[in-house]
């Protein structure tokens, strides 16, 4: 739903820049909407280097866009003149703050798509968090360029929040082209996130499919080429539909609050659990370390959880965004356990993350740090006997050991296995 959001607001934002420039394509919207997508989709399906070098190079031409626009700034910045002073400082207050809060958050969205994408790059576990990290400092910085040009370029600071795209008055002017026509720079940026999005929809979309939570028509068993065709057809056909219900309901604030709501939640809960797994099995080995670690994870908890209580509450919305949130909430609850709970399954990799999670909980933990205080002090006053005795005797190897509890393993499709017979405990670590 977030990723089918995004696309949706990008279809919109294109028609709205196309609208800006040509006046006439006015009322030709869903025309347009079923043009771009029926591009990307065909784009998408036929995958490969047509793919990937649209997505480079909409991604080159989007940051040779910020480089031309921090470039006109640098000769046509006045800090003096446009930001406005001390008048400027601070608009609102603490309360103007905290309701814009999500939407800065909001920007650096959609960076964790890149793990949809494990099955499309050699090496996934260290090339996507690089690439994760290194989408992270491109926006950080594109960010900071774009804030201090355009609070220093005409029309000024106090008159952003009504413009209608920000780049507008570095590119007037810097190369001396017309509000209309500078609205065109933006262009690319807009459209470089549709085929993406679209892509982790449909991987999100096929990996429900594989668990049982949907439908198996959406399932990646089929026969090429038909693998991953319905999973993309069915992407486009909701990103159009969104943006039939954003542009002629009039529930486009809404809509996005309510996916800002969604996703702020789905972040806790992924940076709760990273916290969670390098707790409990921090043994178990990692092709790449966190740089910032459980202590940025726990930061990351408090950042989201105050963007989350500031989309439910804090948007002057009359609270519709809390009531859709908590219809969209109630509907999916009443779907996964009336339908979907009953014939969930595991897929393969769900098994092998939880069999290694599960050998390292059994057979790396030590009795020392299961016990007490006084039954460690003692068990440390043993073990220094032992030595002093000088205790030569082998340690005892287990035989078996269960690779997943059995009450995880009474839905799935695979053939069960119940037991893995080892030979020595030093092959598994």
């Amino acid at each position: 739903m977030q990723y089918v959001t995004y696309s949706s607001v990008s279809l919109v934002g294109t028609t709205q820049v196309l609208s800006q420039r040509w006046p006439s394509l006015e009322g030709f919207e869903p025309l347009i909407w079923i043009v771009i997508q029926s591009l990307v989709f065909l784009i998408m399906l036929q995958g490969g280097r047509l793919f990937w070098r649209t997505i480079f190079g909409l991604a080159t031409v989007s940051l040779v866009v910020v480089f031309f626009y921090c470039l006109s700034a640098m000769t046509n910045a006045d800090m003096g003149k446009y930001t406005g002073g001390s008048d400027l400082t601070s608009q609102g207050g603490l309360s103007a703050f905290f309701q814009a809060f999500p939407n800065a958050i909001w920007f650096f969205s959609g960076i964790e798509a890149l793990a949809t994408l494990s099955t499309y790059v050699e090496d996934p576990c260290k090339s996507i968090p690089k690439g994760q990290i290194a989408s992270l400092c491109t926006l950080l910085a594109s960010c900071c360029c774009i804030y201090l040009s355009a609070i220093s370029l005409p029309p000024g600071a106090a008159a952003l929040p009504d413009v209608f795209a920000v780049l507008n008055g570095g590119f007037s002017a810097g190369f001396a082209t017309t509000d209309d026509t500078a609205t065109l720079f933006s262009l690319p940026a807009i459209v470089a996130s549709i085929p993406g999005f679209s892509l982790a929809s449909s991987n999100l979309l096929t990996a429900l499919a594989k668990s049982n939570l949907i439908s198996s028509v959406f399932s990646p068993s089929q026969p090429p080429p038909h693998k991953t065709t319905r999973p993309l057809l069915v992407v486009s056909v909701l990103n159009v539909a969104v943006c039939f219900v954003m542009q002629y309901i009039g529930t486009a604030d809404v809509v996005y609050t309510v996916v800002m709501i969604l996703g702020f939640g789905c972040y806790i809960t992924q940076s709760l659990a990273f916290i969670s797994w390098r707790k409990r099995h921090n043994r178990v080995p990692r092709l790449l370390v966190s740089p910032v670690g459980t202590v940025g994870a726990m930061l990351s908890v408090v950042v989201f959880a105050m963007g989350l209580v500031s989309a439910l509450f804090c948007q002057n919305d009359s609270f519709h965004a809390l009531i859709a949130t908590g219809g969209v909430i109630s509907v999916l609850t009443a779907y996964y356990h009336g339908i979907a709970k009953q014939r969930q399954t595991f897929s393969k990799e769900e098994h092998v993350l939880l069999f290694f999670g599960h050998v390292d909980t059994s057979m790396s933990v030590l009795p020392s740090e299961r016990a007490g205080r006084w039954q460690r002090l003692l068990l440390l006053v043993l073990t220094k006997g032992r030595r002093r005795g000088h205790d030569t005797r082998q340690p005892t190897i287990p035989k078996k050991f269960w690779t997943i509890a059995p009450s995880l393993l009474t839905q799935r499709s695979e053939p069960r296995t119940n037991v893995v017979h080892v030979g020595r405990v030093g092959g598994i670590n």
